[in-house]
């Protein structure tokens, strides 16, 4: 890693570990947001709002829930899963009809 890359990453990294907390926050304050990325962006936009921060992307916001799901912290309720997994088993079942 070249000198130009670690200062990228110097000015990354306390910007990723601010979203992280600011995400994590509402992750376990608001159990809604774990089902529903269009609140947390939303929770999260109006905390930097707030707080005259520079907005985080959607992407980095829900990148950052994404993480927290993987190492299994605020998970999303039961209902929402199972909604999600019938959505994806129909999007695969109409998938399948259009390729055949």
């Amino acid at each position: 890693m070249n000198y130009k890359e670690k200062q990228r990453m110097k000015r990354f990294l306390p910007r990723y570990a601010t979203c992280k907390a600011i995400v994590g926050k509402y992750l376990e304050e608001n159990p809604l947001c774990r089902g529903s990325d269009k609140l947390l962006i939303e929770l999260v936009d109006r905390f930097c709002w707030s707080r005259d921060m520079r907005r985080f992307s959607h992407e980095t916001i829900t990148r950052t829930r994404r993480k927290f799901n993987e190492a299994g912290l605020y998970l999303p309720s039961k209902k929402t899963i199972s909604a999600r997994r019938n959505k994806e088993l129909a999007m695969r079942e109409a998938s399948r009809e259009r390729l055949l």
